[in-house]
């Protein structure tokens, strides 16, 4: 919630792109909570949006001034959400339409 103490010096038109930043993370978990597929391709695609943001911002939408390093945790977070999404669709996905599938 940094951007509630930092909207001012983000400027509006970043705030849009966080909005959609937003869309497609809740996009992309209910996918993944839908047992679909198409849930890592949607991670991978919002993880590189943010590293994307992280790399030509060199910020996350200013999150230094609330928290320190912060955009190194949000790093962190979107590498380990894609390799935890991986796990999910690997182990949940492939298994339920194998299971699913006729014999």
């Amino acid at each position: 919630f940094h951007i509630l103490i930092t909207f001012v010096n983000i400027g509006f038109p970043m705030l849009f792109y966080y909005g959609a930043f937003l869309y497609l993370m809740v996009y992309s978990y209910t996918t993944l909570m839908d047992l679909s597929r198409h849930a890592l391709w949607l991670e991978a695609l919002k993880s590189s949006i943010a590293i994307g943001v992280i790399a030509f911002t060199g910020s996350w939408f200013g999150i230094e001034e609330v928290l320190p390093y912060g955009h190194v945790l949000v790093l962190l977070f979107q590498v380990v959400s894609v390799v935890v999404v991986a796990y999910f669709v690997k182990r949940e996905v492939v298994e339920a339409s194998i299971k699913l599938s006729p014999t």
